[in-house]
């Protein structure tokens, strides 16, 4: 895996619904070991009805290859996955009316480390951020919206041809089972991008 970034919160907030609870950063200033590059809650409802909460880990990647940052994002789950129980643990000791109001604080912490029998905590899932270079003609494009069909139509096919990797990654590292949100950003110029990207972060 070339480089990490922290799971875009845009991503999540926006497009799937999931509150950033904590991100890589604000983890990792509490001195313990994370591997997540971001915790997520989102509230999802049963076929029966019924509400229940997963808690999304996130991991991400800037590679040139797809293959290879799927098979490196995979690998980071796994590793995600074997130490969720010390990762949670290091929102145990945070505390959360740092970072929100009191009310939405306590509501977090209640529905993470419930404090009733007779209430489950939240499922864990997983969402997977990866940046990688497309290869598309721009030059036969005439328009922004050819240009832009053509980005679609690419990652349309980058990803089916890549459907029996993604089926093999789950079995192969245990994750048949969770929930995985996964998010593809094309580059053009991916090295280039990539540093500016990073230059400004380290900016922030």
């Amino acid at each position: 895996m070339e480089e990490d970034l922290p799971f875009p919160s845009l991503l999540d907030e926006g497009i799937l619904g999931a509150p950033k609870i904590m991100s890589g950063y604000q983890l990792s200033d509490t001195g313990k070991t994370v591997l997540t590059t971001g915790i997520h809650l989102l509230k999802r409802q049963s076929s029966k009805g019924e509400n229940y909460y997963q808690l999304i880990f996130g991991t991400s990647a800037l590679e040139a290859g797809l293959d290879g940052a799927l098979n490196a994002s995979f690998a980071q789950l796994r590793k995600i996955m074997d130490r969720r129980e010390q990762e949670i643990d290091v929102l145990d000791g945070i505390h959360f009316s740092d970072y929100f109001g009191q009310d939405l604080a306590d509501s977090v912490h209640d529905i993470i480390f419930p404090d009733s029998l007779n209430k489950s905590g939240p499922i864990t899932a997983f969402g997977v951020f990866i940046g990688y270079q497309i290869h598309v003609n721009f030059e036969q494009c005439e328009t922004p919206t050819e240009v832009q069909e053509a980005i679609e139509n690419q990652i349309r096919v980058d990803i089916e041809s890549r459907i029996g990797l993604i089926r093999k990654l789950l079995c192969d590292y245990g994750l048949i089972d969770y929930s995985i949100y996964l998010y593809l950003l094309p580059f053009d110029d991916l090295d280039k991008e990539k540093a500016e990207i990073i230059n400004g972060l380290q900016s922030w």
